[in-house]
């Protein structure tokens, strides 16, 4: 009756006129059924009330997912409010949070140029926007594919904790691919690697000088030789890699598309440099 609380969902309040609408956390279908004098959208992701992006919060939850409640100086000084994350959507700058810049792709990235990567290996500006370090594989006299392995192992010891995504490498390919001391034409993706058991040869492996730890990493990457269980594969390749072309590697927290049961997971993916988000 606007004056008793009636309201039969958790979080929900009656406003002036005898509505029931949900506060921050409340359940919801559509955004009418939020606060909007609260700057409230219904999440369809989370499937309740939150803080639209730019509003005024109190703390990370209160926003959309894959938003941060933050304070942005140079947008609103002193101001908590929700902001985009890596990777999240755009228009401008002040939509992203911290120090992410908005790309032309409408992406909050790291980077528009190489200046704005670091002093370390990882400084060159991948055309989606992340700071990635720059390699060159293949030429005459080395395992192309051992080669690529072991940019894999590296990018998931780097980064297989981080809860964001992260580009790794910029792997520009020799013109000449030699795999097991003779000349090839390429390797990959994922599919015909498990086919030649590669990733699977623990003697060839250590012969090619990969450690205990290594071989460890690989096993957790591929989802298993011995007992292959696709439920646990965490890399993502789709295409075949061959002499003269540039891949990139990134970390992804929550890859999805490798279906049921666990539709997303962490992965390594193998994919083109021009990658502002990976779903």
């Amino acid at each position: 009756n606007g004056q008793v609380d009636e309201c039969p969902r958790r979080g929900q309040v009656c406003e002036d006129g005898g509505e029931c609408v949900g506060e921050v956390g409340a359940p919801c279908g559509d955004d009418a059924e939020c606060v909007g004098t609260q700057g409230l959208a219904c999440s369809d992701e989370a499937r309740e009330c939150r803080v639209r992006d730019g509003e005024l919060c109190e703390q990370g939850a209160d926003c959309h997912p894959g938003a941060e409640c933050a304070v942005r100086e140079a947008c609103d000084p002193g101001a908590q409010r929700c902001y985009q994350a890596k990777g999240g959507p755009c228009t401008e700058n002040c939509d992203c949070s911290d120090i992410w810049l908005c790309s032309d792709g409408g992406r909050c990235v790291e980077c528009l140029d190489n200046q704005q990567c670091g002093v370390d290996d990882r400084n060159t500006c991948t055309d989606g926007g992340y700071c990635a370090e720059t390699l060159a594989l293949g030429g005459a006299g080395t395992d192309v594919r051992y080669d690529f392995y072991r940019r894999l192992i590296a990018c998931w010891n780097a980064w297989g904790e981080s809860n964001e995504m992260q580009a790794c490498d910029i792997l520009n390919f020799d013109e000449t691919f030699e795999i097991g001391g003779a000349a090839a034409d390429g390797f990959g993706d994922l599919d015909a690697e498990y086919d030649n058991e590669s990733p699977c040869d623990e003697g060839a492996l250590m012969a090619a000088g990969f450690s205990g730890d290594d071989i460890d990493v690989l096993d957790e990457l591929f989802g298993g030789c011995a007992d292959l269980n696709l439920n646990r594969i965490n890399v993502w390749w789709q295409s075949r890699i061959t002499p003269g072309s540039t891949w990139c590697l990134y970390y992804a927290p929550q890859k999805s598309g490798f279906g049921f049961p666990q539709d997303r997971r962490s992965a390594i993916v193998v994919d083109a440099c021009d990658l502002s988000f990976i779903e």
